[in-house]
Parts: C-alpha cells; structure tokens; sequence
C-alpha cells in the first residue's frame, strides 16, 4: 500500500510541470526555420517561391523581473517570392488567421490564399481519400507575400506556463500576442517598408478587427483587413435568452437554406435569393414588432407570425408556436429535414447528414465540417511533412477544442459583459486610418456567421459616411469556407483583385465624393473614344465610361456623324462654328451627350445595349454586361463560333439593326469590336457616332456598312451570310415606310437599273476604302 502524496510532495511535480513547458517553448525557439521553395503560374507568370516555417517568440513585456522572457513560440508558415536582382520595390505581405477560437490556419493556406490547394465538392460533399493538395490557380500570392500564423495552442504553437496560456486565451491576450507577432516578423524579415494587409477568418474577423485598431496603436498602419465569414458581434449570432437579435438576423439565412433544400412552397420557393428577401421583409415589417411587443401582441398578430414563419422556414406552424416564435439554430438543424431523417450543417448548410435511428432532438455532429476535417487533416499534413519538411514529431493542432472550451470571452478591465464585439475597435480604426479600406465576404449558406447577420453587423459601425465607403461586402452561394467551392474561390479572387485594384482616377473621383460610385475596381479597357472601369456602387458593379477630351481622342470622319445635330443655343452654336475655346468645349458636350441621348434612346426601344444608369460631367455610369461566368463580357473579335452559333448571332443582330433603324437610329460604326457576348446574346456598345437615320444624308450609307460587317464577321464561321443584303434590304424597305421590328426578311435584294450617279459611286468607293483602311488599322492595334 502506497503512501498518499502530501502538498509538499506535489510541488517538486508541478515544478517540472512548469519547467517542462517552459522548456518546450525554448526548444522551439531555438529550432532553425524549417525551408523549402516551389514555384506556380499565376496571372500568367511562373512565380518562384520560398517557404519557411518559424516559430515566433512572444515575450513578457510586464515591468516586472519577468519581462523579456519568452511566454509563447508561435508558429508561421511564410510564402515569399524570390525577388529578381535589383527588385526593390517593397512588395505587400499579407498575414492571415483562421477562427475557432482554437482553429489552425489551415484552412485559408490550402483553401483559398496559398499555393497550394486541397479540393472539396463544390456542393460542400466529402470526397473520397485520397487527400492531396494541388497547385492553387486561384492563389493570393499573385497580390501578396503571404504569412499564416497559428496562434497559441493551435498548429504547432504553445505557451510557456499557465499564467501565459491563460492570458492568451482571451479576446484581449490573443490580440496582443498576435499584434507581437505581426510587428517581430516584420523586423526579422525586414518587412517595414511593405504594405501590410491582415486576413481573418470566422473568430479570426473578431480578432482581425481588434488587432488593425491594436496595431495603430503601435505605429503599424494597414492598407487592408480581410475579414471571410465576420462574426464581429457576437450578441447577433448567439442564441441565448433575452437575446432577440439572432432570431432576427438568422431569419432570412434560414428561409434561404429551406429553399436550397426544397421545404418551400408559393412565392419564397423561386430562389434562395427570393426566399432571403421576402424573409428580410417580414423581419423587418412584422416579425421584430411582435417580438419587441412581447407578451403584449394580440393572439391574431401572434398567429399571422407564426403562419408566415412556417411559410418562410419550411416548419410547421406549430413547431413555430411552440418555440414561442423563435427559432434557433439547433431547432432548425434537426427540424428541416426531420421527415428525411436528416440534420443540416451549420458551416456549409447545403450539406445534410443522417439522424440516429431514434432521430432525437440532439444536433451531435455538424455535417457540413465534417466534410472538411478529414481531408483538410490527412491532406494537410501530408503537404506540411512530406512536402515543406515540418518535424513529424510535433503534433499539429488542427481544431484544438479544449483552446475553445476555456476561452474567456470578456474584454477590458471590468472583464464582466457577456458578449463579446470588436465592431468599436474597427470603427476607431477605420476613423484613425484614412486609407485603411475593409473587404468582407460572407457565405448564404453559412448558419454559423450568416451574411444576414454581417450585414447587420456592418450596418452599425459607428463611421460616417464617407468612411463607409472604404468597406465593401461581397456575397457568395457557399457556406461559411466559400472557398471550398470552385466558383466562389474564382469570385473570391476576382473580388480581392478588383478591391486591392486601383484608386479612383481624377474624372471618376466627383462620382465617389457624389456617393455615386463606392470604389473603381480596375480598367477595363481604353478606346480611341473613351477609358472603361469597372466600379462598384452598392451591392452593384458597374461600369464607368469616361470620355477622352476631344484632343486626346482619334475618332475619324467626325463631320459625317456630326451632321444634322442641332444646338438649341445660337450663341453656343456660332462658338462651335467659329472653334473657340468656348466652342471647342461645347462641341466635346455635344459629343458625349450624342451617345447617352442614343443609349437612352435604344433602351426604351427595347434595343440590347447596356442600361444607362446617369451621366455625370463627361463620365457615363451604366450596367456592366457579363459572361456566363459573371467576368466582364469579351467583343465577338475575340470569340471563335460554330457555324450554328454565328447564324443565331447573326439573325439577332440583324434584329436589332432593324429595332434601332425604326427607333429613327443608326449606329454608324457596327462591328464586332462595338460587340459585347453576354451570358445572354449580343450587346451592342459604343455609340457616340450614332445618327440620326432620317437627318443624316449618310445613314444609308452607313446602315449598309453596319450590317455588312457583320455579314462579314459572321461569314469567316457560316460562308453563306456573306452573300446576304440584309442592308439594301432593309433600307429601302425603311424608306417605304414598310419597316417593322416584326418585318420578315429573307436576306435578298432586287436592285433596279436606273442611270447611274458615277460621281456618286465613286464617293461611295472612296468612303469604303478608307473605311476598311481604318478597319485594318484597328484589328492590327488589338
């Protein structure tokens, strides 16, 4: 028999408890850098790398006999590109975190940011094994050096003693540990120079938020913060009592996913996007009203909720009443598709999983993660071991659960509210830097951090207005790691490149002051006429012509166009004729309004050109026309067509030649380079040199040349459409007054044999030369 162990026995124990963590931190501190390279084609260029994983030391930094001790050795997986002799130009770095709290930064490095990827079904399903991760064509390195950093007790990350693991595993610890590591790297590395973008996700936008104010304290000014899945204020995502808000907020994003699943019926079962916004309705009108109300609200309105909450959530009405009108998220992931036997996933609620045979009221497992965990872990540490050489005999803390059992959620001295939120800290932030712009993504189908509650979130951000429009909230159909489906990831990265682009140049900046447009995401293109970019206003994106002054721009045979315009004021009218200053400006009005009166025109007309959306001193704001894949759409000059394809184009086209023609316009300079090819068929563009079919001794000519052209284009795809004469056909059937949008055509043309006007022939062939002259010129400058 075993004598009991007294206290004074127990303390030698603790002791080396204490000493072996501090230990282990010291071993890892004094471990190399463990380094490896790779390279991968991006933007169309071979990107050299190196990677190096690191381990960070925190220090105590009390005034104590303590201060400079190590507290923590943090972990960091760097990607740095391999600077060419004589590149020194400072290149951004990009430090980005995962949530949990207790999470690794796995999942934005082999997800969405790194080199390396791990695929997922694009329907958030788990794949079969093998897991392995594949070059990332979608990677963030093209913008940024990236640094992942594992915080402590996550990855390979730990602390010193219990005093620092404590403190580190609070709202208020993490974000200092972290801010320590973000500065210690930047000097190892000699980073200072670099702009300094932060990335989080999930917990890590809670943290993300905090750390942009926490660095500013130290001197360290963002360019960017990231934040993926925001979950800022955690009363609007908590379902606790007396907590009404997420009942709310959840509400649409329920109503989506019921859609997704096919439990809707009426109006709300036509989309998720119908189903979101309807919900967002009755929340709004009806639903906070009853709940502010209480116990206050009449049976009849208590009644009418509930009804319409079933109709919305795919529930019974009285599940709805017997849940006292609030549904949580445990209610809805085990009641939406009880009848299937089915639960639905929190982080990816596209996905289902199966009930127990007993189907309790238990939600046991989170289908949507469990998709991920296993793939993310076995392919994950194949690539950091077998690949990047990390030690094997550490082991990585992937999701570290007990970190997220003891975390304490309470902030600032009093350490007593209950519900944590680092929305103030953004705001100062956003307050204090003026060039400090946000760009937030969130996921419809994530009931973790529904993007109804982020914009909720966002919407009370204590910044004016002006500040405000330095964030940008982009939406996709995935859940919580968007990232994992293909479609997302391309929208991600095209969003980060249009956010990260450009600032608005000189003649787009009094639309950004007006609150017009938010943000100018990058040119499109620039013209002989005008510059294109790409804008964003709301939830929009749009696109901005800006007109070249009439010195800069090329355009030829501008008399030919300009004839018959009127000028309603004499006085402008002779400076024009005389080419004053005056005149010159006047004319270059002129000009431009041409194409928005045209554009204006067209569109009631019913002709396909991009919807007008305003006009404001010499710049044109109108609808972006997209691909199937949502991209700015291509000119039919850089598209290839089936012989069955170039027909179908052509007849629409000849349509819309005639739909113009009856609206009294001719486009004048028609051709594929004037062509957009939209997800949906043919959008005609560019339309500053429209005339005015009935006042223009030129339109005939120039409605034949149109509509030849595109006989022309179309003819290299379907040879016949060469021989058309769809042109002469369609203007004498116009000056007899027998043309109509529904006038049949059949593409022939009887001419008749009158004398003929040599002079006359001879201009028309004079014309064309020079036309096609100027053909030639513009196919071999694009």
């Amino acid at each position: 028999m075993t004598e009991p162990k007294t206290a004074a026995d127990a303390k030698p124990d603790a002791d080396k408890g204490k000493q072996a963590q501090r230990d282990a931190v010291d071993r890892l501190l004094s471990t190399a850098p463990m380094r490896s390279t790779g390279s991968i084609r991006l933007g169309g260029r071979k990107l050299e790398y190196k990677v190096e994983g690191a381990f960070i030391p925190v220090v105590n930094t009390t005034q104590t006999d303590k201060r400079g001790e190590p507290e923590a050795a943090v972990f960091t997986t760097a990607y740095q590109l391999e600077r060419k002799a004589g590149d020194t130009k400072p290149r951004p770095v990009c430090f980005a975190f995962n949530g949990g709290p207790g999470s690794a930064s796995i999942w934005l490095q082999l997800g969405a940011m790194g080199p390396k990827r791990l695929r997922i079904g694009n329907d958030g399903s788990m794949l079969p094994p093998p897991y392995e991760v594949e070059d990332n064509p979608l990677s963030w390195f093209e913008h940024f050096d990236l640094v992942f950093v594992d915080p402590p007790h996550t990855g390979y990350s730990i602390t010193a003693s219990d005093d620092a693991r404590k403190k580190m595993l609070s709202v208020d610890g993490d974000v200092a540990c972290l801010t320590d590591v973000i500065r210690t790297w930047l000097s190892r590395h000699q980073r200072w120079t670099s702009p300094i973008y932060v990335a989080g996700e999930s917990y890590g936008t809670t943290r993300g938020a905090a750390i942009a104010d926490k660095l500013a304290d130290q001197g360290v000014s963002l360019a960017g913060l990231i934040l993926i899945s925001c979950a800022m204020d955690l009363q609007s995502i908590v379902f606790e009592a007396r907590n009404d808000l997420p009942y709310a907020l959840f509400l649409p994003a329920f109503a989506g996913v019921a859609q997704y699943h096919g439990c809707l019926k009426g109006p709300q079962a036509k989309s998720a996007a119908a189903a979101r916004a309807l919900a967002t309705e009755f929340v709004e009108s009806d639903y906070l009203r009853v709940l502010h109300k209480g116990a206050r609200a009449t049976d009849d309105e208590r009644a009418k909720v509930a009804r319409r909450m079933a109709e919305l959530l795919g529930l019974s009405q009285t599940l709805v009443e017997h849940r006292n009108l609030r549904i949580s998220d445990n209610t809805f992931f085990t009641e939406l598709l009880r009848e299937r036997g089915q639960i639905v996933g929190r982080l990816e609620a596209r996905v289902a999983g199966p009930m127990g045979l007993s189907r309790t009221h238990e939600w046991d497992f989170d289908p949507g993660m469990e998709s991920l965990v296993g793939p993310y872990t076995m392919g994950g540490m194949g690539y950091f071991i077998g690949t990047l050489g990390f030690d094997p005999a550490w082991t990585y803390e992937v999701l570290s659960m007990d970190t997220n059992k003891h975390w304490n959620w309470s902030r600032g001295e009093v350490q007593g509210n209950s519900f944590c939120c680092t929305s103030p800290d953004l705001s100062r932030a956003l307050r204090r830097n003026p060039h400090l712009r946000v760009l937030v993504a969130s996921g419809h189908f994530d009931l973790g951090t529904p993007s109804t509650a982020s914009d909720w979130s966002l919407a009370q951000l204590d910044i004016p207005a002006d500040v405000r429009r330095r964030v940008t909230h982009q939406y996709y159909d995935a859940g919580h790691m968007m990232y994992t489906r293909d479609e997302d990831l391309r929208k991600l990265k095209k969003d980060l490149a249009a956010w990260l682009s450009m600032k608005p140049p000189k003649r787009l900046q009094p639309l950004v002051d007006e609150g017009l447009i938010d943000s100018v995401a990058r040119q499109l293109m620039s013209g002989k006429e005008a510059m294109v970019f790409v804008v964003r206003s709301g939830d929009e994106t749009l696109c901005a012509k800006v007109y070249k002054e009439a010195t800069h721009r090329s355009f030829r045979q501008a008399v030919d166009y300009t004839e018959n315009r009127k000028v309603k004021n004499s006085r402008q009218a002779r400076a024009m004729a005389k080419g004053t200053k005056f005149g010159r400006e006047k004319q270059e009005e002129a000009w431009q309004s041409a194409e928005v009166d045209a554009l204006y025109r067209l569109a009631r007309a019913g002709v396909r050109v991009p919807r007008p959306i305003n006009f404001h001193d010499g710049v044109l704001l109108m609808e972006l026309v997209t691909d199937v894949h949502g991209d700015a759409a291509p000119r039919l000059n850089d598209c290839e067509f089936t012989p069955e394809d170039a027909r179908r184009h052509h007849a629409t086209l000849v349509k819309e030649a005639v739909r113009m023609l009856c609206a009294g316009v001719v486009h004048g300079d028609l051709s594929e380079f004037n062509i957009l090819l939209a997800e949906d068929g043919p959008v005609i563009i560019d339309l500053p040199q429209a005339v005015d079919a009935a006042g223009n001794n030129h339109a005939q000519r120039m409605l034949m040349r149109d509509v030849g052209n595109l006989a022309a284009f179309f003819g290299r795809f379907a040879p016949e459409l060469r021989a058309t004469e769809y042109g002469a056909e369609i203007w004498s059937l116009y000056v007899a007054g027998g043309l109509t949008v529904e006038t049949p055509l059949t593409g022939r043309y009887q001419r008749r044999h009158d004398a003929v006007d040599l002079r006359a022939v001879m201009r028309e062939i004079e014309a064309t030369r020079e036309e096609e002259a100027e053909r030639q010129r513009r196919m071999a400058g694009d």
